[in-house]
């Protein structure tokens, strides 16, 4: 009887830690971390089989930003290194991460402290970081009128050039985030039993729009014809026509959009106990939206005809030429919409020990 109870309990308990796996496994896959919910013990590493030599070097050189580091609300920092021996959040706190144009970005604290599980903490990117728009173009050339004639008829004016192209929105990349976590704990130091509202919201910066195209430039002012010759008695020369006035410059194309930014490569590092927490983590790393295109620049303006020769006693006078033309379309079109950027990638990695990285620096109190 004694073994039939043992065996059944035993199998409740199977059941059960099955169960969990497999809740901690889907919590792993929608977070997009690619290892086990459960680290088994070959699987945890050194800290320098997780992280760059020259990222471990400067966590260690780095002073401690705080030896305490309260969030409360919105919290924004502009340190590459964050380094604390407790982050502490406020319920429905924010930490936003303002300076995106180092290469990677380190947050390390031996303990975070979330002051209420059931309510969202988050660490994000500036999401008012916006990349660069391309830049507008300059106006096509617009052309002088012409002079003289050929054959007593005014000389055609020259064509307007063409505006040219919008210049292509810019892409900005996201720092590679590494966040480092000791241990999970409520502001009374009691361990967090995982799962955590916590957000790390970092994806992609929307590529810049493109830049307008520069306008056509004017046709040139077509010469005026000949003016006529003539005697008392007869004419001897007919006054000549005028010109043809020079076409109107296309607008040139809009920029196209810039291609939006990867989602930020993030990198989780912690004891196992912060890992299985992290694993329950919502991560928003997708690639950014494509620039908007930029808009096509105006056409120029026809030249006018030039006029015709003047009448001359017993002559009469030219014809007046026409005017240039104004090209349809009008433009060379409006750019195209920028890609949009690739989903970053996630990683977690287990290790046995952050107090390396302790070792060197000194606390800045504040």
């Amino acid at each position: 009887m004694s073994d039939s109870l043992h065996s059944q309990t035993s199998i409740k308990s199977s059941k059960r830690r099955f169960i969990d796996l497999a809740l901690r496994s889907a919590a792993f896959a929608y977070a997009g971390i690619a290892l086990p919910a459960l680290p088994k013990e070959h699987q945890i590493h050194r800290i320098e089989n997780a992280l760059p030599d020259y990222v471990i070097k400067a966590i260690k050189l780095a002073n401690k930003t705080k030896a305490l580091y309260p969030i409360s609300g919105l919290e924004k920092s502009s340190e590459q290194i964050i380094k604390v021996d407790e982050m502490i959040f406020s319920p429905e706190s924010k930490l936003v991460i303002t300076r995106l144009d180092k290469p990677w970005i380190a947050i390390v604290a031996k303990k975070i402290k979330i002051a209420d599980p059931s309510q969202w903490s988050t660490i994000s990117r500036d999401m008012d970081i916006t990349a660069k728009r391309g830049k507008d173009q300059g106006n096509g050339e617009s052309k002088r009128g012409a002079q003289g004639d050929t054959d007593g008829r005014g000389n055609d004016g020259e064509h307007g050039e063409d505006g040219a192209q919008g210049e292509t929105g810019k892409t900005l990349e996201l720092p590679h985030i590494y966040l480092i976590v000791g241990n999970f704990e409520t502001p009374s130091g009691r361990p967090i039993q995982a799962p955590v509202k916590l957000s790390l919201n970092f994806p992609g910066i929307s590529g810049g729009n493109g830049g307008n195209g520069g306008n056509g430039g004017n046709g040139g002012k077509a010469a005026d014809g000949r003016k006529s010759a003539s005697n008392v008695h007869r004419c001897r020369r007919t006054a000549g026509s005028g010109g043809t006035g020079g076409n109107s410059g296309l607008g040139g194309r809009g920029g196209d959009g810039g291609q939006g930014g990867g989602g930020a490569k993030i990198t989780l590092i912690g004891l196992s106990s912060s890992i299985e927490t992290l694993s329950y983590a919502r991560i928003s790393n997708g690639g950014g939206d494509g620039g908007n295109p930029g808009s096509p620049g105006k056409a120029g303006s026809p030249g006018k005809g030039g006029r015709g020769g003047r009448a001359e006693f017993l002559c009469g006078s030219g014809r007046t030429g026409r005017s240039g033309l104004t090209p349809n379309p009008s433009h060379h079109g409006h750019g195209e919409k920028g890609i949009i950027g690739k989903k970053g990638e996630v990683t977690a990695m287990t290790v046995q020990s952050l107090a390396e990285l302790f070792e060197n620096g000194q606390t800045i109190d504040t």
